[in-house]
């Protein structure tokens, strides 16, 4: 029996992307519409929610702020993985919004579950088992590096590999 390819699992925030969207929002709206911060605040009844509310004050496109070289690199790599997918702790609704179709198999955001750290990795071995590879950028990811049979981390958008049990 030919054993299965992994699954290549990105993170969003400054892994596939160069910024945390949330972060930059949440900057924007304290300086310039502290008013309306406080009506999501009001209105969130939980941390997901409010993120949402920040996030989707978005005004970059995901061509914009796309890390391209992480792009490349993925491009470089995929053929060693069955799928390529997007997990995080960013909302699952503003990533189906923010993501162009196409670019993975599949986007999995938060939803009652801020997905991140622990959480995260239980996650990713319900839905996935423990063939995959992961590439992050965070603390809270070195759980995930490894777990990993292949981890690539971003420092300063440059890939640095981390574990490569795989090719």
């Amino acid at each position: 029996m030919i054993p299965m390819k992994p699954i290549l699992i990105i993170d969003f925030d400054l892994t596939l992307i160069k910024h945390d969207l949330f972060v930059l929002n949440l900057k924007k709206l304290i300086l310039t519409d502290f008013c309306s911060l406080l009506k999501i605040q009001l209105k969130s009844r939980s941390w997901i929610e409010f993120k949402l509310g920040i996030l989707f004050l978005n005004n970059y496109t995901f061509e914009e702020i796309v890390n391209n070289d992480l792009l490349v690199h993925i491009n470089k790599i995929g053929d060693n993985f069955e799928s390529i997918v997007v997990v995080s702790a960013t909302p699952q609704i503003f990533l189906r919004n923010f993501i162009p179709e196409g670019y993975f198999d599949g986007l999995y955001g938060s939803t009652t579950i801020n997905l991140k750290g622990v959480k995260k990795l239980r996650f990713i071995q319900n839905k996935f088992g423990n063939n995959f590879g992961y590439i992050g950028d965070s603390k809270s990811d070195e759980i995930i590096f490894e777990t990993s049979i292949y981890a690539d981390k971003i420092i300063d958008n440059k890939i640095i590999n981390l574990k490569n049990e795989i090719f």
